[in-house]
């Protein structure tokens, strides 16, 4: 059987990465998977990428455990820590994520001052930054990111006027 174009796509894709391979990072992934704190899966079959999505309840993902992703960071392509406790100081830990493409950050106390730790992620195309108290100032922050390609600023301190510059 042929493969469909979009897996041949993504190996090539990944291939492409200068990442650990997933036996590399395995048994690191299988320590922190033993934090209640932190879910981390690869994005596909056979992937040295890994999706990390913050759990609901009590256990909340918070600075500490967005540290602790440090020796898997190049491997992060998709960080979904949406409704979590991660602060504005704590997104200093997203410097090591050189591959990391979706971002959700929504109804986190993420400010302006957070997103300057996000304006440095050249591969990002994706980010969701609902209910949190960014402004204009923080989406200059963000015009450099030539990837950029989503942002969700729904509930935010955003105007109109931010916006348009932003797609400029």
């Amino acid at each position: 059987l042929e493969q469909p174009a979009f897996v041949a796509e993504e190996e090539a894709m990944v291939a492409e990465l200068d990442v650990p391979s997933w036996d590399e990072i395995a048994d690191t992934v299988a320590e922190l998977q033993e934090d209640p704190r932190i879910n981390l899966q690869p994005i596909a079959l056979d992937s040295p990428l890994i999706r990390v999505k913050a759990p609901y309840g009590e256990s909340k993902f918070d600075d500490e455990a967005l540290a602790m992703l440090a020796p898997v960071a190049a491997n992060i392509a998709e960080l979904e820590i949406g409704f979590s406790d991660v602060t504005n100081d704590g997104l200093a830990a997203l410097s090591g994520m050189t591959n990391l493409e979706r971002l959700y950050l929504q109804k986190t106390a993420i400010s302006d001052e957070g997103l300057k730790h996000v304006a440095n992620l050249e591969n990002l195309r994706y980010l969701n930054l609902y209910g949190t108290e960014v402004s204009d100032a923080a989406l200059a922050k963000l015009a450099k990111l030539k990837n950029l390609e989503a942002v969700y600023l729904w509930k935010t301190k955003v105007t109109e006027k931010g916006v348009q510059q932003l797609k400029k």
